[in-house]
């Protein structure tokens, strides 16, 4: 039994060519016709009015900046983090794990939020130095600039880098690195010499994953940049508040074209320098007990560190919750703790007709309609791509993964243009809501089935093919069985995915459909705080709940899900 499948197929694969048209006539439908749509719309005239424009160069200029500041700072501060909880075993270590993983389970916008929370003018930081100081103004101001985005991109971004980071720091040989150490080289030199180079893969990894997601941003600048804006945000305005179609594709297609080359990046760093760089792992690196009593220097700096990162990652998240049962603080204790605020957000009025409770129900729906039909697409996607061979499959993988370098609000231009105001006539209609969301779910859930089926052991297949077994009987008998907990694991990652999901949620809101992502931003710009952090929270409680649930369902299936790496 070979245990697992590798890159070149096996000895009997089945043929997939239906599966194979099934998968792209996906990707057609789903991605390649909306943006088609939005290269179409675009012009070159348009592109030479908008690259003589001293504002949009300075917007391409600011987004490239606040891309660049959010990359660095994240991948640094990972360093040492990772390094620790890579290197020391500790109580508690699963639960610090899953706080400082938290930030990215939250929808962009709760970020956001919780700095809105923690550093807005009469927040929880602003509020407490006013105490303290005995000031009559907020001594702190650092929401809607720059600053402020690259800040809360840190905080959103710091998990991805360490999750990359932890393994690679877990994969160093601990031979090379006593060998160093007996030949008298420093714990600094050690590190140089030996450890950096292999964690050149990882290291390159996150920040180019960084660096994109945060060229791409889009809640964020919007919530806390204030005049602060990137192209993401600039695009938004043209298309939905100036009614510039043919500037808004055309910067689309700028962003596009951005994008194209940073995703080259990560391919030929990928095949260049990640692969041959990478160090067998022998033995791993090895882990002791963390002992601060008897533990050195350099343990208890350590120590002190990734406990001052935890309360950086954890206490935003927290105080969001907080402020739904507190509209004030003692340092981080709520005062006059009270359900008011849930009551008052399941009474309060928009001015439309959709109810909190109407928010509700059309997101878990939605959701649950977009995680049944991204696992459904991604499962034939999945499966075609691991029993294709070659440029095939490095074709299909990559297409799959295109939507996830592609700006949200282009494929938002597009999916309106092509299904919501064209022949299906989808806008206003939850079901387009759906839609949309299974865009940009379908990657992540094709991801995580691949990887699934990769595990499976080919000589079952092989061994159910040979004995008479149809290709469809296998699958359902052999192989369905084996990747099931990876496909419920799947389908609740999709389902946290969708209930979050804040921009195509924002561009197709009418009167009648409004998520609860959306019923935030409305209550935020209410200055209705305290009912957001409510909402919020009941978001967040079902987000992090299926993230733990699909966690430990892959665990039991086939090896656990990678987040964010």
């Amino acid at each position: 039994m070979s245990g697992g499948r590798s890159g070149r197929g096996r000895s009997k694969a089945p043929r997939v060519s239906i599966v194979k048209v099934l998968c792209l006539a996906i990707l057609g439908f789903l991605f390649l016709a909306p943006l088609i749509n939005v290269v179409q719309g675009a012009s070159a005239e348009s592109l030479a009015q908008l690259l003589a424009d001293p504002y949009i160069l300075k917007v391409i200029a600011n987004t490239f900046l606040q891309a660049g500041l959010s990359t660095l700072p994240a991948v640094l501060a990972a360093i040492p983090l990772a390094y620790f909880f890579a290197r020391y075993e500790f109580r508690l270590s699963t639960i610090a794990r899953a706080i400082l993983l938290a930030p990215f389970f939250a929808p962009a916008f709760a970020a956001a939020q919780a700095f809105l929370i923690v550093y807005g003018r009469r927040g929880v930081v602003n509020t407490f130095l006013m105490g303290l100081l005995h000031l009559t103004e907020p001594p702190l101001s650092l929401l809607y600039s720059m600053e402020a985005v690259v800040l809360a991109h840190v905080f959103y971004y710091v998990p991805v880098a360490f999750t990359a980071l932890e393994a690679g720091f877990t994969s160093i040989d601990q031979d090379l690195i006593d060998a160093a150490r007996s030949l008298g080289a420093s714990e600094w030199k050690t590190f140089r010499k030996v450890m950096l180079p292999q964690l050149i893969p990882s290291l390159a990894a996150s920040g180019i994953l960084i660096f994109i997601y945060s060229f791409l941003t889009f809640a964020t600048p919007l919530l806390i940049g204030g005049s602060f804006t990137t192209l993401e945000v600039a695009t938004y305005f043209y298309w939905s508040k100036f009614g510039g179609w043919t500037t808004a594709k055309t910067l689309s297609v700028l962003q596009l074209g951005l994008n194209l080359i940073f995703v080259l990046a990560i391919f030929l760093a990928r095949e260049r320098v990640f692969q041959p760089r990478m160090v067998a792992k022998a033995g791993g690196l090895k882990r002791s007990r963390l002992n601060l009593l008897r533990g050195g220097l350099g343990a208890k700096a350590l120590a002190l560190y990734a406990l001052a990162l935890l309360a950086f990652e954890g206490l935003p998240i927290y105080f969001i919750f907080a402020s739904g049962f507190a509209g004030s603080f003692y340092l981080i204790f709520p005062i006059g703790a009270s359900l008011e605020s849930f009551q008052r957000l399941f009474s309060f009025d928009f001015g439309t007709r959709v109810t909190v409770w109407d928010s509700m129900g059309q997101s878990i729906a939605i959701a649950a309609v977009a995680a049944l039909l991204s696992v459904s697409a991604s499962l034939v996607t999945a499966y075609s791509i691991v029993y294709s061979k070659g440029r095939a499959r490095s074709v299909l993988s990559a297409a799959t993964s295109a939507p996830l370098a592609v700006s949200h609000v282009a494929l938002a231009m597009g999916l309106y243009a092509v299904y919501g105001a064209g022949v299906l006539h989808l806008y206003g209609r939850w079901e387009f809501l759906a839609l949309s969301h299974l865009v940009l779910i379908y990657p992540l859930a094709t991801r995580l089935i691949e990887s699934a089926l990769m595990r499976v052991d080919p000589d079952l297949v092989d061994a159910s093919l040979t004995g008479g077994a149809s290709r469809l009987y296998t699958f359902l008998r052999v192989e369905l069985p084996l990747i099931g907990p990876s496909i419920l694991a799947a389908s609740l990652i999709a389902f946290a995915s969708s209930i979050g999901e804040f921009t195509f949620a924002l561009v197709f809101t009418t009167g009648t459909l409004q998520t609860m992502p959306v019923s935030v931003e409305r209550l935020i710009d209410f200055r209705q705080i305290g009912l957001a952090s409510a909402m919020t929270s009941l978001l967040l409680t079902v987000i992090f709940i299926s993230a733990l649930a699909a966690n430990l369902l892959a665990r039991k299936g086939l090896g656990g899900i990678s987040y964010g790496a």
